[in-house]
């Protein structure tokens, strides 16, 4: 049995990749798919998870890939379709909502961090 907290890291992890295949579909078929092929691959979310608003899919692969639900070639993976399929939703002016600061993810860097601070930085000179 998995804890409370990775079936809420499943179901959001799941629900913002349908979210963002689902917006990608009409034009982009093809990466709509392989975003969808990352959700199969994760394990189903249980019946009984919380359904929370929407999320930004880089920190919840991130969170998969701690408690083991990724690996690091999945999670390289699915952050690089992430990242273009959110340059193609900026292109054609449809962003989707990710609980960002940023609706319309006016930028692909993430809240959460993408690299080290300046102080981890110099801690690993």
């Amino acid at each position: 049995m998995r804890s409370p907290f990775v079936d809420d890291i499943l179901s959001d992890l799941h629900r913002s990749i349908d979210r963002v295949a689902q917006a990608l579909l009409p034009e982009h078929p093809q990466l709509a798919a392989a975003m969808r092929a990352h959700a199969t691959r994760l394990p189903p979310p249980p019946a009984t998870a919380r359904v929370r608003p929407p999320r930004a899919i880089p920190p919840l692969a991130y969170r998969a890939l701690d408690v083991g639900l990724l690996d690091g070639d999945e999670l390289d993976r699915l952050l690089v379709r992430d990242a273009r399929a959110r340059a193609l939703l900026r292109a054609r002016g449809r962003g989707y909502n990710d609980g960002s600061p940023s609706d319309s993810l006016s930028s692909l860097g993430s809240t959460t961090g993408g690299g080290p601070s300046r102080r981890g930085a110099s801690a690993c000179r």
